[in-house]
């Protein structure tokens, strides 16, 4: 600073100032709110964990849906193939006077409800692979 024209001043001084702030005694304030961090970063990690395993245990659920939709779609194959050999065996029986026409239309409605199960077989399993894509995050 540099002052011309005063008695009680120095011409010319230079003035440093430093400020310092040390709490001593904040009664435990920045050691409780590291535990409470510490704590909340526990947490996130327990929650992410549970999360990955929902995850797992989904996708895991999906596939075995999948796979129980694939089974049930080649049981309903099967069952189509039985159906037609029933329906052609009691055609050929009705032909042959060793059945009724009843019996015929029983083997026809059965051989209906074999190819209405795997139709619902094929939706279902189509509906378990969505699912199984859509767990996954697939698009």
């Amino acid at each position: 600073m540099r002052v011309d024209g005063q008695i009680f001043a120095p011409k010319n001084s230079a003035f440093v100032g430093v400020k310092a702030s040390w709490p001593i005694w904040e009664w435990g304030a920045s050691w409780n709110a590291r535990k409470a961090a510490a704590a909340q970063a526990e947490a996130a990690n327990a929650d992410l964990e549970a999360e990955r395993r929902q995850v797992l245990v989904d996708l895991t659920s999906r596939g075995a849906q999948l796979d129980a939709a694939a089974s049930a779609v080649e049981v309903a194959k099967e069952a189509i193939a039985s159906a037609e050999e029933a329906y052609r065996v009691t055609g050929a029986q009705v032909r042959a006077g060793a059945a009724t026409v009843t019996d015929l239309l029983d083997a026809q409605a059965a051989l209906t409800q074999a190819r209405l199960n795997l139709a619902n077989a094929r939706y279902e399993h189509a509906m378990a692979k969505v699912a199984l894509d859509r767990a996954a995050g697939l698009p």
